[in-house]
């Protein structure tokens, strides 16, 4: 969009220049008067000037990018909470399974974020992060099984944070997807049969990691948990 704004600006000063092409050479430098000097001249100073301010817009717009200390990025040591395509939270539940049941913000709702490397700071996509319950275990991907019965920090509760696009930091409000070790994302499982193992046994709000490739059930948006605690 930047670059196509900029070639629109150009052309808009040449055809600017041609119409005031008499006024301009009439006052051009006698130096610049023969072969079209002035005309060149002028046209010249008119491009430099149009390049000086499309340099300028475009270093606007680098720093109109998103601080990673901004409020609305999700920094390392947050607690979050992560709702699914269906409206219903992603939850640890008392035997440290986890469910997407409810579509409230509660105490099993609330997860902490942290990067794995113990890095402070904002998420980018493609960071590994370990996920933390209420319980103070881990979210862990163990074959297609999704549990929170783990205090390790291995490659079993690491996950890969990624985002459909863009750049910069994650942002609240952000549609994230969570890689487990062997590839597969963090699923929330609806009534739909093709979305069901073959024996069934995989309800609505059932949280497994089956796939490769994203798919909508894979999708969970990310809010961060107020500092007064438990929501609605």
């Amino acid at each position: 969009m930047l670059g196509l704004s900029r070639t629109w600006g150009v052309l808009c000063a040449v055809a600017l220049f041609v119409v005031l092409r008499p006024t301009l050479a009439k006052h051009a430098p006698s130096c610049a008067a023969t072969g079209g000097g002035a005309d060149t001249a002028v046209l010249e100073s008119v491009l430099v000037q149009m390049r000086a301010s499309a340099s300028r817009v475009e270093v606007a717009s680098e720093d109109s990018d998103v601080d990673p200390t901004s409020p609305s990025a999700i920094q390392s040591g947050d607690s979050i909470y992560l709702r699914s395509h269906i409206g219903r939270f992603i939850a640890v539940m008392a035997d440290g399974s986890v469910r997407a049941d409810w579509n409230h913000r509660g105490e099993w709702e609330k997860l902490l974020i942290e990067r794995a490397d113990g890095a402070p700071g904002a998420l980018l996509p493609g960071t590994a992060v370990f996920l933390t319950g209420w319980n103070s275990k881990r979210i862990t991907v163990q074959g297609t099984g999704v549990h929170s019965k783990s205090d390790h920090q291995g490659k079993r509760q690491k996950l890969i944070i990624e985002r459909k696009g863009g750049e910069g930091p994650i942002l609240e409000g952000d549609e994230v997807f969570f890689k487990g070790w062997a590839g597969n994302y963090i699923d929330v499982n609806y009534i739909d049969m093709h979305y069901m193992d073959a024996n069934g046994t995989s309800p609505i709000g059932g949280v497994q990691a089956r796939w490769s490739n994203r798919r909508d059930c894979h999708k969970l948006k990310i809010e961060r948990v107020l500092a007064t605690g438990v929501e609605q």
